[in-house]
């Protein structure tokens, strides 16, 4: 029988997962973007979001590697440790996770903005 906080894992794999897919998505958006006739301060901007997407790809492959080894810790020795030693891993983990996810969607939003912006003038 799993316990909460290894239903709190799957749940951060599944949203680190989403996560991923957005990312990849606004990428392929600037590559879009990247083909068309653009001035330099355009393509500079764009190039300044697809080095923070890629950024993002780096954290987010942190984040679930060290999602994936609580997983796998958790399964070896979850029911022998106290409480309170798991609390001293999810809630941090659950911080940096919630920090991600703030960062991504204000990120995205930017670039959404940024988008309508460039699209509208062009």
């Amino acid at each position: 029988m799993a316990t909460n906080y290894q239903m709190e894992l799957q749940s951060w794999l599944k949203k680190l997962d989403l996560l991923q897919q957005e990312n990849i998505l606004l990428k392929n958006k600037i590559a879009d973007i990247a083909k068309q006739d653009v001035n330099r301060m355009a393509l500079e901007r764009v190039e300044y979001y697809l080095n923070s997407f890629i950024e993002k790809d780096t954290v987010l492959a942190l984040l679930r590697h060290e999602v994936a080894e609580e997983i796998r810790r958790v399964g070896r020795f979850g029911h022998t440790e106290s409480a309170q030693m798991t609390s001293q891993r999810q809630t941090p983990l659950r911080n940096d996770i919630a920090k991600m996810e703030y960062e991504f969607y204000k990120l995205k939003g930017d670039f959404n903005t940024y988008i309508q912006q460039f699209t509208t003038a062009a």
